[in-house]
């Protein structure tokens, strides 16, 4: 009965976060959506409002419609990372995945299955290439944002390896357990239960993590002078390093930012193409002419530029959110990342940038 209580219990939380996740998945596209479509309009309006066009009072006299354009990127990175916390704060601390970062060598020899190692020793890598590119004439913003990319993706596909991997073992150790529990119910002691469940069943990436255990059972005695099945189970927590149970929070998955993330990059692309060429053939038609239009409004390589950046901030955006309600901090990286450099193949691609 108290099992069932609690599964009932456990049950009405998950849904309680179910539905503030939908809540504020539906907020977020809203916030993100809506500062390009601001700054679509700025560009549009600009042409019929020279007073878009005018200087403001601040360092490198920037015009109103800058201020607000580079505003509007500012604004989408923070809700990103404001709607990245509130998602991580969502996940229960028993389905979090947490990974420790190992001194000396063992950081290194690390890199490929801690997540954590991988995020210091690909540090120099993004430095490295953010710089090179930086000196083989890229825009500073590019080799920034490459530069993170070449951090984000191979930090990210580690843990994303390192993941798949516990979430097999996760499966595999409910067997452990009941295997174990059945053969100690019959009087056998738990060092030869897990001796022989080792021996006779293969639970695949969670067998070596099983022949320590049954080899540090065996032991007569303990390394410290302590308890010999402690020392034994505790090690064997650690080695396991996976929480006991599935994840269960990842409610808002990749399909997120692979839809609304690459829809913003469509549509900034077409304005670009379209709206803001058709534009400035309208600006020079009309000079000499009775309408209100300014011919100077209207910079093909420098809005194409400025919604560029935009884009790029909402590509961030969506990478943090929809990574951090999959797995966590470091799938994030790994999502924001690739999206940037779609984001940059795509403009660059259509010879924008």
């Amino acid at each position: 009965m108290e099992s069932r209580m609690l599964s009932h219990r456990q049950s009405r939380t998950r849904q309680r976060a179910s539905d503030f996740l939908e809540l504020l998945a539906e907020l977020f596209i809203v916030l993100l959506v809506l500062p390009a479509l601001l700054v679509i309009i700025v560009t549009v309006m600009s042409v019929l409002a020279p007073g878009l066009s005018a200087t403001v009072g601040l360092p490198g006299a920037p015009t109103v419609r800058a201020l607000l354009i580079y505003g509007s990127a500012g604004f989408i990175l923070v809700v990103g990372a404001i709607t990245a916390v509130l998602v991580s704060e969502l996940r229960p601390p028993s389905h979090t995945p947490t990974y420790e970062r190992p001194p000396g060598l063992a950081l290194v020899a690390s890199t490929m299955v801690n997540p954590a190692s991988a995020a210091v020793v690909f540090l120099p890598v993004a430095a490295v290439v953010g710089g090179g590119l930086w000196a083989l004439g890229e825009r500073p913003l590019n080799a920034v944002l490459l530069g993170y990319a070449a951090h984000g993706l191979p930090v990210g596909l580690v843990a994303l390896r390192r993941a798949r991997r516990d979430d097999a073992k996760d499966r595999e150790i409910r067997d452990f357990v009941h295997a174990v529990s059945g053969h100690v119910s019959l009087g056998k002691p738990f060092g030869a239960a897990v001796e022989t469940v080792a021996r006779e069943v293969d639970f695949g990436p969670l067998q070596a993590d099983i022949d320590d255990l049954a080899f540090s059972l065996g032991l007569t005695t303990a390394g410290s002078g302590g308890d010999t099945r402690r020392e034994a189970l505790d090690r064997f927590v650690d080695r396991v390093g996976t929480p006991l149970a599935r994840q269960t929070v990842g409610l808002v998955t990749g399909a997120l930012e692979w839809t609304t993330a690459l829809l913003v990059v469509g549509i900034v692309v077409a304005v670009n193409a379209y709206v803001l060429d058709g534009f400035a053939q309208l600006s020079s038609v009309s000079q000499g002419s009775t309408i209100a239009i300014d011919p100077q409004a209207v910079d093909i390589d420098r809005d194409a530029w400025r919604f560029y950046v935009v884009t790029q901030a909402t590509m961030l955006a969506c990478g943090w959110f929809a990574g951090t309600a999959s797995r966590g901090r470091y799938e994030a990286l790994l999502h924001s990342g690739a999206l940037v450099v779609v984001c940059y193949a795509v403009f660059a691609g259509a010879g924008m940038i």
